[in-house]
């Protein structure tokens, strides 16, 4: 194996380059890696993407270490796009992190910005909107309360 799960690597061919963050074997074939690359400027999510192994190139060793840290971090879609963020520390930034920022908006009927300007406080959602955000995160175990999803200071 060329390269192992943490490094950073390179596609020789596309130059697609992120830390490793899958590895498949098969048998007879031949074994891939899934990169996952940085965070787009402004903390867009930018997909992992598999690749032939032998195509690699290991840029960084274990540079995994480095980049995961024992931070709450925000996510776009982790959904994943990450940003040091405490309101993601909140009840409501933690159920919008595991239920996804994409598919909640999408089952409420708005912009995922929208979705993150609630967590950080910026603005509160329509009361209908917050009713159906209640509902959602009680369907999933999760107790909500109007006060967890009113705008903060």
């Amino acid at each position: 194996m060329a390269v192992k799960l943490g490094d950073r690597a390179r596609d020789s061919a596309s130059g697609f380059a992120g830390i490793v963050t899958g590895v498949a074997q098969y048998l007879g074939a031949r074994s891939r890696a899934l990169l996952q690359p940085q965070c787009r400027p402004g903390g867009d999510f930018v997909k992992p993407r598999w690749f032939d192994e032998d195509r690699l190139i290991a840029i960084d060793e274990d540079a995994a270490r480095e980049a995961i840290r024992p931070t709450v971090y925000s996510a776009s879609r982790v959904d994943g796009a990450l940003a040091k963020r405490e309101h993601w520390n909140t009840r409501l930034g933690l159920f919008v992190r595991s239920y996804g920022t994409d598919k909640l908006a999408k089952a409420l009927g708005v912009h995922p910005r929208t979705v993150r300007y609630w967590v950080s406080g910026k603005v509160s959602p329509q009361p209908q909107l917050a009713r159906r955000l209640i509902e959602i995160a009680r369907e999933r175990g999760v107790e909500l309360t109007a006060e967890d999803i009113a705008r903060r200071p």
